[in-house]
């Protein structure tokens, strides 16, 4: 899913794609962006362990969160005025909460960005252009973000 969305967000903004062809971003800020933008888990559950404030909001021990994590990678608090928008260069876009975070981290993360890494390297050496051919289908899921259909076309060099 966070492959195909970030050939989406690629694809959708072409100037982005232009930073990676030229060497001015590298595949892993591409994917790590993708990710802050478009986690592809939205969601998920946590029970409070002990009684703590978060955000001057009070939570018992024991009390059930949902903790966002679509909406944490468009916090404008954060990541500024241009949350909502793709953009390669970003500082900082590796704090994402996609892959969680701590003890919570994905297993396979490394697995993840070792394989985005090589098919987005191999896309920005070999295409000069990658655009939408066609309407995206989203996958309809409560937890998760992603493609059903992803339809692209892409120009060699």
């Amino acid at each position: 899913m966070a492959l195909t969305t970030t050939l989406q967000l690629l694809a959708e903004y072409s100037g982005q794609w232009e930073h990676l062809r030229t060497g001015r971003a590298t595949a892993d800020q591409a994917f790590a962006e993708a990710l802050r933008l478009e986690a592809p888990i939205q969601a998920f559950g946590r029970r409070v362990t002990a009684d703590t404030a978060l955000a001057g909001t009070q939570l018992r021990g024991g009390d059930k969160l949902w903790v966002l994590y679509g909406s944490a990678g468009r916090d404008r608090r954060h990541w500024g005025p241009d949350a909502d928008e793709f953009r390669v260069r970003r500082t900082g876009h590796g704090s994402h909460l996609a892959f969680g975070a701590g003890p919570h981290t994905c297993v396979g993360l490394h697995l993840a960005q070792l394989q985005a890494r090589a098919l987005i390297d191999a896309l920005a050496t070999r295409c000069t252009l990658i655009r939408p051919a066609g309407t995206p289908v989203r996958l309809l899921n409560h937890l998760l973000r992603g493609f059903s259909r992803l339809p692209l076309t892409v120009e060699p060099v």
